[in-house]
């Protein structure tokens, strides 16, 4: 049977792999580390980079609030700052970052054919 499900917890989707309810699934690299040491039963299939959590704003907020905001996060050094933020920094995003997102969503379908 062919099917997905949307699990909500890159853990989850690790767990419930290993368990054998799915054939494959993504998650987080941190993630797929911390399963395998706990020694679940895992194999890398692909790899490739992915945007994060961004830090997105309205569009009423106020142009003059956005660049402050940006620049503010984009000027955060502080390791201890940024260790409370569980980030180890932040990094201007543009549009084509996501092109690799847009692609996997357009390929979706040939899974299921």
């Amino acid at each position: 049977m062919k099917f997905y499900e949307y699990l909500g917890r890159h853990d989850k989707v690790g767990n419930a792999v290993a368990r054998g309810k799915f054939d494959a699934g993504a998650l987080k690299e941190s993630t797929f580390r911390r399963l395998i040491k706990e020694g679940k039963k895992l194999r890398l299939l692909a790899k490739f980079p992915n945007v994060t959590k961004p830090w997105i704003a309205g569009s009423a907020m106020p142009e003059k609030m956005k660049t402050a905001l940006k620049v503010t996060l984009l000027s955060i050094k502080d390791k201890n700052a940024l260790k409370a933020l569980k980030k180890d920094g932040f990094l201007e995003g543009h549009d084509d970052d996501y092109a690799v997102i847009r692609q996997a969503i357009e390929m979706n379908p040939v899974f299921f054919n």
